[in-house]
């Protein structure tokens, strides 16, 4: 565990209240999670005939839909498979995405709106990463991340 991982685990234990309270978890009620064939059976295994309908079989595998409910694993805005090493790494790791020395931080999560983040931002910045916040609006916020120098994921282009 490096320095980043030390200070982005301690910015990700203290969001809890917000996202259970503030947020109510939007992020587990909006789009599709894409899951490993071990992420697939884990839910199989826990969820009824009903649910399993959120379980969608597309070109590259299965994802769990979003759209049509919420996330059937989540009660009173909080995770029942939270604990689970097995969860969707998506689910894991958000509102924070690393790749190498660059941290993306969604633009969708409250927490981020809000500037909750920003003392973290700054010792991370002060260590040497790169901090890029997506937009808020987009559901693809880091598809075609820009890793050549730019500070934020939803730079406009020169249109």
């Amino acid at each position: 565990m490096d320095k980043a991982d030390k200070i982005l685990g301690e910015a990700l234990q203290k969001i809890g209240r917000i996202c259970a309270e503030d947020c109510h978890a939007f992020c587990c009620r909006k789009g599709f999670l894409a899951l490993t064939k071990e992420q697939e059976a884990m839910m199989r295994s826990r969820l009824d005939a009903n649910e399993q309908e959120s379980l969608v079989r597309t070109s590259q595998g299965v994802s769990l839909n979003l759209g049509k409910t919420n996330c059937p694993f989540l009660s009173e805005n909080k995770c029942t498979i939270h604990e689970d090493p097995r969860r969707p790494s998506a689910c894991a790791k958000f509102p924070v995405f690393r790749e190498g020395n660059t941290i993306m931080l969604s633009g969708r999560c409250l927490a981020v709106q809000t500037g909750f983040f920003y003392p973290y931002i700054s010792l991370l910045k002060s260590s040497g990463y790169r901090v890029l916040t997506g937009d808020r609006i987009y559901e693809s916020d880091f598809y075609n991340i820009p890793l050549n120098g730019s500070t934020h994921a939803n730079e406009p282009e020169n249109r």
